[in-house]
């Protein structure tokens, strides 16, 4: 089992997970070779995926075949089993890596190129996060969830076949608090939602508004990484596992809107894609949760970053980002990408 450990000097955690690299060459990038990017060898294709153990499945429309399910990680960060210990070493503190770390395979569809996805593939995603979300957060001893998706070799993606990760893990990371706090202060001061007063500012400025439908609009954040693009439901909800399955459909066109604008105007960038919902605020254990407004405060959201260039050493210092093209033009730049 991995230990989250926490250094008061940085005021961060970090998760040692040793069981996921057991030999020293798994360290070296040209020992990360390109077997995977076949089929006949990947462990989500083929025989190899109804040996899977099945949390969570899909089939298609009319069929018994599945279209997307959803495995236990085989190199998890955090286990399921056990109890949430804490212990100190002098100045230090480790948790034990309790949590959940789950594979969504989207499809049974080898390859994972953006404009090859569906959207009925992106809707599935969708509904099996909020469904394992809904699950996962049955276990008091779990505090945050995130939903990630990694497609292509730069942004982490190892295995070329359509999939994604959830995980939950019983703390809720420092930089996740630092935007709850932000945004329940000025709830406190406001009554209002931050997010949703700074989208009516942007859907009135219009100059970093992407592109948009009936339920859901996506903008480059007015202080962003290079062609970054955040998508928000219209109205205000601080929990994506609350989304109606109705409006799902409406969600993945919208995804694969901006997928497909990466794709024709950045050729076929990797791209991290992260789904940010609020913790859970009641029975969970040993938390004195400062967060009760969270369900008022608090505005979901998905975030996409397509990677274009490597961080900088002062961007991994600092954690502030270099953007060399503007927001305003980032977003003008996608807009102006014609989707047939």
């Amino acid at each position: 089992m991995s230990d989250i450990r926490y250094d008061p000097l940085k005021n961060s955690y970090s998760v040692v997970a040793s069981e996921r690299r057991r030999r020293l060459e798994d360290f070296t990038l040209q020992n990360n070779n390109d077997q995977y990017d076949d089929a006949s060898f990947c462990p989500f294709c083929g025989d190899d995926a109804t040996k899977l153990y099945e949390i969570y499945r899909m089939n298609e429309e009319g069929s018994s075949n599945w279209a997307t399910k959803v495995v236990p990680n085989k190199y998890p960060l955090f286990g399921i089993k056990g109890n949430v210990d804490r212990t100190g070493e002098g100045y230090y503190d480790c948790i034990n890596g309790i949590g959940a770390h789950e594979i969504i395979i989207d499809s049974n569809r080898h390859g994972d190129l953006l404009t090859a996805y569906t959207q009925k593939e992106i809707a599935n995603l969708f509904i099996a996060y909020k469904y394992r979300i809904l699950d996962l957060m049955n276990d008091t001893r779990l505090k945050y969830f995130v939903g990630i998706k990694n497609i292509g070799r730069g942004a982490g993606a190892l295995i070329n076949h359509p999939h994604s990760q959830l995980i939950a893990m019983p703390l809720i990371p420092r930089k996740i608090k630092d935007i709850l706090v932000i945004a329940s202060e000025h709830y406190g001061k406001k009554c209002r939602c931050l997010t949703c007063d700074i989208l009516e500012q942007e859907y009135q400025s219009g100059a970093r508004v992407v592109s948009e439908n009936h339920d859901f609009i996506a903008l480059v954040p007015y202080s962003s990484s290079a062609f970054e693009v955040t998508i928000y439901p219209k109205h205000h909800s601080a929990s994506y596992e609350h989304i109606s399955d109705n409006v799902i459909p409406q969600l993945a066109e919208l995804v694969r809107d901006i997928f497909i604008r990466y794709d024709i105007l950045l050729d076929t960038p990797a791209v991290s894609m992260a789904v940010r919902t609020a913790p859970p605020t009641a029975n969970r254990e040993s938390d004195n949760n400062p967060f009760k407004s969270v369900d008022k405060a608090y505005h979901w959201n998905i975030e996409l970053k397509p990677v274009i260039m490597p961080y900088s050493a002062f961007e991994k210092v600092t954690g502030i980002h270099i953007n060399p093209v503007t927001p305003e033009e980032s977003c003008r730049y996608l807009k102006e990408v014609v989707i047939v």
